[in-house]
């Protein structure tokens, strides 16, 4: 942070939240959310009655799980306005045969061949497993799903639970746990599997950047949200710039605690 000696109060940061932001540096709760990003419910619906599915033009990033159990899926065409792809999207989709990935993509998750060993599970599950993904292992209820992946590798009809809750997705009339059913999200556009992603969870931090003493909206304001846990830094981290505006708005979620950081340099007239 840079100010002269007449401007050590140069910010002030009014989130639209309600919360009145005084200093350069404090904690916060609240939810963001995705902007856009393909969602599971919008993802398993582009999947046609022979197995594909081409994401339309203008989504920038598909969500974690976005695919997941979707076992007709066969192939699948991203579009150039993609530039990231999360990990697990592609979890349980067992036929899948072809993924076209365009050239716009810089952010990808650690697996390239989704099952390197052809045991059902992602490469990328593996590793978050710490399983061999150049080693088949076995699926004793033969429903795709390795049993180092399953959490129900003795039920066919069951390999995921979202919500921790004991009951698998397929029987689970609210995978998320967020109080409110599969199908009144699907209803509602929201995302079942995510429980930060709900008709009534807040809105995401946004608000304007404007001159203590003016009252003028600043342009150019740097701001950076970092999430918390027992006060320590998490591996969360999202950042925003102001527009012409004085306005941010942040594009990543993360339900907790998280600290917001407004950055500008000023020079004084």
């Amino acid at each position: 942070m840079q100010f002269s000696s007449n401007e050590r109060k140069a910010l002030c940061a009014i989130p639209k939240l309600g919360l009145h932001l005084l200093f350069l540096s404090f904690s916060i709760l609240t939810n963001l959310s995705h902007a856009n990003t393909l969602t599971q419910n919008a993802a398993l619906a582009l999947i046609d009655e022979n197995g594909h599915a081409v994401i339309p033009n203008g989504y920038t990033s598909i969500d974690g799980y976005a695919f997941s159990g979707a076992t007709s899926l066969a192939s699948i065409i991203i579009p150039d306005s993609v530039t990231s792809i999360s990990g697990g999207d592609f979890y349980g989709a067992t036929s899948l045969t072809s993924i076209v990935i365009p050239d716009s993509v810089t952010s990808i998750s650690s697996y390239a061949d989704t099952y390197d060993d052809g045991d059902g599970i992602l490469d990328e599950e593996e590793v978050r497993l710490g399983t061999d993904s150049l080693r088949a292992d076995s699926d004793v209820d033969g429903d795709g799903v390795g049993n180092n992946a399953d959490v129900f590798d003795s039920d066919p009809l069951e390999w995921f639970d979202t919500d921790a809750n004991g009951v698998g997705n397929n029987a689970d009339t609210d995978d998320d746990g967020d109080g409110y059913s599969d199908l009144q999200e699907v209803i509602d556009g929201t995302d079942s599997l995510n429980a930060l992603d709900c008709k009534t969870c807040p809105s995401p931090v946004s608000g304007l950047v404007y001159h203590w003493r003016t009252q003028a909206l600043l342009a150019s304001v740097d701001l950076a949200l970092v999430g918390l846990d027992d006060g320590a830094e998490n591996a969360f981290s999202d950042d925003a710039v102001t527009n012409t505006s004085g306005s941010y708005a942040f594009t990543e979620r993360h339900g907790g605690t998280n600290r917001l950081t407004v950055t500008k340099a000023m020079t004084a007239n």
